[in-house]
């Protein structure tokens, strides 16, 4: 007569598994991740008006700021003028769709390799290379009445304000929408899922 298999829990213990989740699933996994993909999976437009009505803004006060007989109001122009500037550059790369809904990213098992520095620190120069020229362009030209140290200091003013303006998008609280979603569900992602694999062992002596 055949004989019944071993037991495998009297060899090796108890183990039971929880759902599983397999590594190459790449679509939303739950409602919250759905969610999060379906706003992270259009541009963010009104983000987007918010920050060329700033450029506006910024634009129409400088001729009257320009005019001003302080010096240190004066100085405002080019600042504000920059850091409107930036904020238009990072937040524009920022509110691009960060989801798919037939694709999400997530980090390989060894852990998350991805690193934000470069591209953040390649729009902070492009916006302080390109805030003066905007500057200029505003401004027209300078009153002969302004000294050299005023003049010069216009173009540093607005460049370290278009290299801090590109970086305020990146803060959560002001982030555009699919920027927040993304950074959201890359985190879910990154924790342990409560549908992942779960395995308990208990062994007897």
């Amino acid at each position: 007569m055949d004989a019944l298999p071993p037991d495998a829990t009297k060899a090796h213990g108890d183990v039971r598994l929880g759902s599983l989740v397999a590594p190459t699933d790449l679509h939303p996994r739950t409602d919250e991740e759905r969610d999060l993909c379906s706003r992270a999976s259009h541009p963010d437009w009104l983000y987007l008006g918010g920050l060329v009505a700033l450029d506006v803004g910024a634009i129409l006060l400088h001729p009257t700021l320009k005019q001003e007989d302080s010096q240190a109001v004066r100085a405002l122009g080019p600042g504000l003028l920059g850091l409107t500037w930036g904020a238009t550059l990072g937040g524009a790369v920022l509110s691009r769709p960060t989801c798919d809904p037939n694709f999400v990213w997530s980090a390989p098992p060894d852990g998350d390799v991805r690193s934000s520095w470069p591209l953040a620190t390649a729009l902070a120069l492009v916006s302080a290379a390109t805030a003066p020229l905007l500057v200029g362009i505003v401004t027209g030209p300078l009153s002969t009445q302004w000294e050299y140290p005023e003049r010069s200091s216009r173009l540093w003013i607005s460049a370290g304000a278009g290299a801090i303006g590109s970086l305020l998008p990146r803060i959560p609280w002001i982030a555009p929408a699919p920027h927040r979603a993304g950074l959201e569900l890359e985190r879910l992602r990154l924790e342990p899922q409560k549908s992942g694999a779960t395995a308990t062992v208990t062994w007897r002596f």
